[in-house]
């Protein structure tokens, strides 16, 4: 379910409604209907996943990203826009799927973008965990110091991708067009940021300060006792290479295994006791975050964590 909250000093919060919050399904349920929907996975309550909101300067809108999720990762990353921040929401159209294969790849935006690779083609790389099977989750949209608008996406097994949108239709760039270069670029996906091969990786997030460009991932299973955490990596400019400060690619060039255990990625925080917090209340499982600069220089990051008392229960916090 989607639920919004404000606040003016970021610890003090209030719930407010529009009509995404109140009925999901008149925005998104044509498009649930035409993509994810299946007999395995059949309501759309439960399957709207992982907002995030950018404010487009051409469109004079804000724009949400949105994940509508399916079963076997027939999921697609959906555009509503709005006059204010707090809604109410237009749906405006897909962005980008998965999922897709050779029998119903017609349904989506593939052949727009391959051509007769699509029809014609092998779309096998699509279906390997270890390559571009990805789950279209966890859109993060980012504004670049040109003003070109890119968005990061993607989950676990194939990697987290990213693609140029267009500024003035808020929805992909088809006049951009990419390279399938294997652990590289996708002409489908886009530019490979982090991850493949198998190893876990997914809420993807892009902040540009101090001169660079940072990604965060979250690793490991989003349970209480999965291991989820957060990593970083660094590049200087938006496209990558992104690096730990031990010269660790976010690119995985193998299969790591538990890989929320390596080296891999500066770990900025997974089961932590807090000063403040009584000895059975440890944060677990945090991940998922986004993160911004204050108008007064101040670095927050915005995630969510569970609790080493309270089962699969989570907050959002802000640090």
């Amino acid at each position: 379910c989607i639920r919004d909250s404000r606040s003016t000093d970021l610890v003090h919060w209030e719930r407010f409604e529009n009509n995404l919050t109140r009925d999901p399904a008149s925005l998104l349920g044509g498009i649930w209907e035409a993509w994810p929907k299946q007999p395995e996975n059949p309501a759309l309550e439960g399957n709207t996943w992982a907002p995030d909101v950018i404010w487009n300067d051409v469109m004079r809108k804000w724009c949400m990203y949105l994940s509508v999720n399916g079963h076997e990762f027939r999921s697609v990353i959906v555009l509503l826009t709005a006059d204010r921040l707090d809604g109410d929401w237009t749906y405006v159209g897909p962005v980008v799927y998965s999922g897709f294969n050779v029998d119903n790849v017609g349904r989506t935006d593939v052949p727009r973008v391959l051509g007769d690779e699509a029809a014609h083609g092998d779309l096998s790389r699509y279906a390997s965990l270890k390559d571009t099977r990805i789950n279209a989750i966890d859109a993060a949209p980012i504004r670049c110091d040109h003003g070109e608008l890119w968005m990061s996406f993607g989950s676990w097994f194939g990697g987290i991708w990213m693609f140029k949108l267009d500024p003035k239709t808020g929805l992909r760039d088809y006049s951009t067009t990419y390279q399938t270069v294997k652990n590289q670029s996708d002409a489908y996906y886009g530019i490979k940021l982090g991850g493949g091969f198998g190893n876990s990786g997914e809420g993807s997030y892009l902040l540009h300060t101090n001169g660079h460009w940072y990604l965060f991932a979250s690793y490991g299973n989003l349970q209480q006792t999965g291991g989820y955490q957060v990593r970083m990596f660094r590049a200087d400019k938006i496209t990558g290479p992104y690096i730990d400060e031990n010269g660790n690619a976010a690119v995985s060039e193998r299969a790591i295994g538990n890989n929320w255990q390596s080296e891999v990625g500066v770990r900025l925080m997974s089961s932590i006791q807090w000063s403040g917090n009584d000895n059975s209340h440890i944060e677990v499982a945090q991940g998922h975050n986004s993160a911004f600069v204050d108008d007064d220089g101040t670095t927050y990051i915005v995630y969510h964590s569970r609790f080493s008392d309270t089962g699969e229960m989570h907050q959002v916090r802000v640090r």
